[in-house]
């Protein structure tokens, strides 16, 4: 879904880099299920993520303006802008963790020398050894990446989440760990688990720790998927202040919180590309308490169907407006003021 903005990790060609869309699109709407014209393949996805490690991708998580990361292979926590090992062997520790996964040297799985993305199955055991991003904090903004995006923080959310940092104190953000690959079947539960096993760690370690979760096309399908089951009366469900999408392919049709990038109501009764796969009465108790923001950009194919095409699906990040209503939004929830502008 993603592809082609300067911030996303690397891609090759533009959208070259998804296998050549259409093609490589049609592939990836067909691994959701009942998606009419899914024919193709996502070849090229290698050069997104693969190269033999995770090369380039800074901390995961960040306290205010500090980016921490992890070394390669030890695990031990840094500041800065320490980058996972991108060699072709060993197992690499930085950019998914930042202090959000102590000793995550190697909790990847060993996925130094991924060899394409054979080597992402190993994220499947990532639930185990969740922390929190060096102790706790009023709140911790937990952000799920789009397709092929690498791993780390998303283009997607940047000017919101620095500017929600800067205007509410003592928080903290974290990359959720999931592959983020057109295997929409298999890829967005992973990124859900590593969620559901974050917060759960975190509300025992840190009981009145509060949570925006924030996700960017896949990464909105992880966020709804981590959120389905938490009931209205549990703990959780009043600790997660905030659900931001943009992008979601799971966008319903009427639900509150829908809004275009300049906070209009233009694809208000749009359906995502996604829609006929997710129960939208797990998101009512989330829309209904006003805890939920669904910005879908006038034409993006993946939250308006039928019709539109790919390219609005990549102005989210660039836009000043979707970054600024994100950053209101964020601020108003997480218990700070709008910090000017």
């Amino acid at each position: 879904m993603m592809g082609g903005m300067g911030g996303m990790g690397g891609m090759p060609g533009g959208l070259g880099g998804m296998g050549g869309m259409p093609g490589g699109l049609g592939g990836m709407l067909g691994g959701m299920g009942g998606m009419p014209g899914a024919g193709g393949g996502s070849g090229g996805m290698t050069g997104g993520i693969g190269g033999g490690g995770l090369g380039g991708t800074t901390g995961g998580a960040s306290s205010g303006s500090n980016s921490a990361g992890s070394g390669a292979g030890s695990g031990s926590a840094g500041s800065g802008s320490t980058q996972a090992g991108s060699t072709g062997g060993g197992s690499t520790g930085g950019g998914v963790t930042g202090g959000g996964l102590p000793g995550a040297g190697g909790g990847l799985g060993g996925l130094g020398g991924m060899g394409g993305l054979g080597g992402l199955g190993g994220l499947g055991g990532l639930g185990g050894g969740l922390g929190g991003v060096g102790g706790c904090h009023d709140y911790v903004i937990i952000e799920s990446r789009g397709t092929t995006e690498l791993q780390g923080p998303s283009a997607g959310f940047r000017g919101m989440i620095q500017r929600t940092l800067s205007s509410v104190p003592n928080g903290a953000t974290v990359a959720s760990v999931y592959p983020a690959t057109p295997d929409f079947a298999g890829s967005p539960p992973i990124g859900a688990r590593w969620v559901k096993n974050y917060l759960q760690q975190g509300i025992s370690s840190c009981p009145q720790q509060k949570y925006a979760l924030l996700g960017y096309s896949q990464g909105a399908m992880v966020t709804w998927q981590a959120v389905a089951d938490i009931n209205p009366n549990d703990q959780l469900f009043n600790l997660i202040k905030a659900i931001l999408l943009i992008g979601d392919p799971y966008h319903i049709p009427g639900l509150p919180g829908n809004v275009d990038d300049r906070g209009m109501k233009t694809t208000d009764g749009a359906s995502g590309i996604g829609r006929a796969v997710f129960p939208g009465m797990k998101m009512m108790p989330w829309a209904q308490t006003g805890k939920v923001l669904d910005i879908c950009v006038l034409g993006d194919m993946i939250c308006q169907q039928p019709g539109a095409n790919i390219g609005p699906h990549l102005t989210y990040g660039p836009s000043p407006q979707v970054q600024n209503m994100g950053a209101q939004f964020l601020i108003q929830k997480l218990g700070g003021n709008n910090g000017g502008q």
